[in-house]
């Protein structure tokens, strides 16, 4: 089964708007703070689509990170790179920068899960996709809280 963009978008606002009118999530960023791995599955169940598929597949930050044995420790650069080369970190950031946030902010296996097609990536709050996970609003707030409370990256 073929998914295109503009089905896993209308997927994923159907699913969004069933999950706010149940009244257990009150907004969007509820649904990406606790329920991103179930929406993700309630958007591949919505589409039909089977477990394991291709396209369009779940990803969460921990599957950008190498990794200690149990959990990531850095972003992945050389993955990134050969594979990902339009995710780039956060403006004003560089990589040792999200290295410094990762460890800070806890990025672990599950930290957040969202649904990635023809290397766009789309949750709940971002239905039409964007190009680098860190775009997603679930990221913006993590960096932008982190830049609050830590001193100015290096430049």
């Amino acid at each position: 089964m073929t998914v295109t963009s503009a089905a896993l978008t209308a997927a994923i606002l159907a699913v969004r708007e069933e999950l706010l009118a149940s009244g257990q999530y009150p907004t969007l960023a509820h649904i990406n703070r606790g329920y991103c791995d179930g929406f993700c599955s309630d958007v591949a169940d919505h589409l039909g689509i089977p477990a394991g598929a291709e396209e369009p597949f779940e990803l969460g930050i921990d599957n950008l990170m190498e990794s200690d044995g149990d959990e990531p420790t850095i972003m992945d650069r050389a993955l990134l790179e050969a594979h990902w080369p339009d995710i780039q970190p956060p403006e004003g950031l560089d990589w040792d920068d999200v290295d410094r946030l990762a460890a800070d902010a806890g990025f672990s296996s599950g930290t957040h899960v969202w649904l990635c097609l023809d290397k766009r990536h789309y949750d709940a709050e971002a239905p039409e996709g964007v190009g680098n996970p860190f775009d997603l609003p679930f990221f913006k707030r993590v960096v932008a809280s982190w830049l609050e409370e830590c001193p100015a990256p290096a430049p």
